[in-house]
């Protein structure tokens, strides 16, 4: 199946208690800390859009990079504030996206609970001071605004549009973006786990260039 998710959404629970809903879509209605967002990457657009080539030095599958949304969340029933990934925004539009296009208000939002990050060996580390992040890492920005360090982060997800056949990469996210500035994740970026060609390449080279650095090394 392409979604293991159930319909409807799950109401939000109580706070700390997130993991009781680890595998399962929730609807939370709240408010997005908008002034407070944080941009991570450069990344391409979400999986279900082409490869996730993050961290290798890889052109991103799509040709078009950008940037996901890092963004506080207070939910209204609860009062607990989360980090949201609001979505993910093209890098040309970034310094213009307004604060009504992110979610000015009252909004509604679907979403799932996802895991950390942990950066790459051989990737570039985040540099908080500066606001510059390539790695999720959400102890690290739930500290950098203030909040505690074991706050939840959570993906919206969209489960409004449907992706065209044979629509992908750059000519999907270019057909989204018409729509909205904003690509959100769908259900398949968090069912669907599988290695594409390009992320065995990109394998390959750094275990070749690992490889060569050592046999330089010891020569």
């Amino acid at each position: 199946p392409s979604c293991r998710f159930p319909t409807p959404p799950a109401p939000p629970p109580p706070a700390g208690s997130w993991q009781d809903v680890a595998e399962r879509r929730v609807g939370v209605e709240g408010q997005l800390d908008v002034a407070a967002a944080i941009r991570l990457g450069p990344r391409n657009a979400p999986q279900s859009n082409g490869p996730d080539l993050r961290g290798t030095g890889f052109k991103t599958g799509s040709g078009v990079t950008g940037y996901y949304l890092i963004v506080p969340f207070k939910v209204a029933s609860t009062g607990e504030v989360l980090l949201v990934n609001r979505g993910w925004v093209e890098k040309a539009r970034c310094e213009t996206l307004s604060q009504e296009e992110i979610g000015a208000g009252q909004v509604e939002l679907t979403v799932v609970l996802r895991g950390n990050e942990s950066t790459p060996k051989m990737g570039i580390p985040n540099d908080p001071g500066r606001g510059i992040w390539f790695t999720l890492d959400t102890p690290a920005m739930a500290s950098a605004l203030g909040l505690d360090r074991d706050t939840v982060i959570v993906d919206v997800i969209d489960i409004h549009s449907v992706k065209k056949a044979g629509k992908k990469g750059a000519a999907a996210i270019k057909e989204q973006l018409n729509e909205s500035p904003i690509v959100m994740k769908q259900a398949s970026d968090h069912t669907n786990f599988y290695v594409m060609p390009e992320t065995h390449l990109a394998y390959c080279v750094t275990w070749y260039g690992l490889s060569a650095a050592m046999a330089v090394g010891t020569w």
